[in-house]
């Protein structure tokens, strides 16, 4: 007999225009290994299971209705993507953008306005997000 999970958080990702998940083409083009992709992943598994409060100072404000995801292995450099809370329901997040990575340091606060740009689409057009794994 199989078991149907329902979580009571949903964390979605932002898909560009060629139909590809944002944050899974950020984390290809910066070379993320794969210890730190399954890392954020198990943070979105453990955020949808218990609440984006589950990991103290894991979600942080960037600007306005944006914040940013701190995920990462201790010792290892910190993974930052940009997201907000739904927008179509009180119980998601939608991981919007990829902070870019210059010298070993995230910069979210650059990424902002590629993470407006691809709210405004998807408060547009609802399909234009996912719920799959980032790994």
């Amino acid at each position: 007999m199989s078991v149907i999970y329902f979580y009571p958080w949903r964390v979605f990702c932002f898909v560009n225009e060629d139909n590809e998940n944002v944050i899974r083409r950020w984390l290809d083009q910066e070379r993320i290994p794969l210890a730190q992709r399954n890392a954020l992943q198990a943070q979105i598994d453990l955020i949808e299971r218990v609440g984006p409060e589950c990991v103290p100072g894991a979600i942080v404000p960037v600007a306005g209705e944006f914040l940013e995801m701190k995920a990462g292995r201790k010792g290892e450099m910190k993974l930052g993507p940009v997201l907000c809370y739904g927008p179509f329901a009180d119980t998601e997040l939608t991981l919007l953008a990829g902070a870019p990575i210059q010298s070993g340091i995230l910069k979210a606060r650059d990424i902002l306005k590629v993470a407006e740009h691809n709210l405004r689409i998807l408060k547009g057009n609802p399909k234009r997000r996912r719920h799959e794994p980032i790994t």
